[in-house]
């Protein structure tokens, strides 16, 4: 084959217009993977908003569980000083009582 053999064939067959369109859509394909990636970025971002969201919840739950428990432990706390001290006064009583009994007899 000679030389405009070859020009003609490479000219008519569709590798060459395939080879033009690609080179004059290279923009048109940077854009477009720059907004399938800023799309994919953005889903990623909500998502992470979304779990950040749902531990902020969940820590805001454990924060009102906390305080509930503290103000239990709190009310027991307050009992136990009550008891102890119902417990030394009965206990006074009481050696108060025996010493007395021991000076009757």
């Amino acid at each position: 084959m000679d030389t405009i053999g070859i020009i003609a064939a490479v000219l008519g067959s569709g590798g060459f217009g395939a080879g033009i369109n690609a080179f004059l859509n290279r923009d048109k394909n940077k854009v477009e993977m720059q907004d399938i990636i800023g799309n994919v970025y953005g889903d990623l971002i909500t998502e992470c908003r979304s779990q950040i969201n749902h531990q902020a919840n969940q820590l805001k739950a454990m924060q009102d569980r906390e305080v509930q428990w503290i103000k239990i432990i709190a009310g027991y706390q307050e009992t136990e000083r009550d008891l102890r001290e119902k417990i030394q006064t009965l206990e006074k009583k009481l050696g108060d009582y025996i010493h007395k009994q021991e000076e009757l007899n």
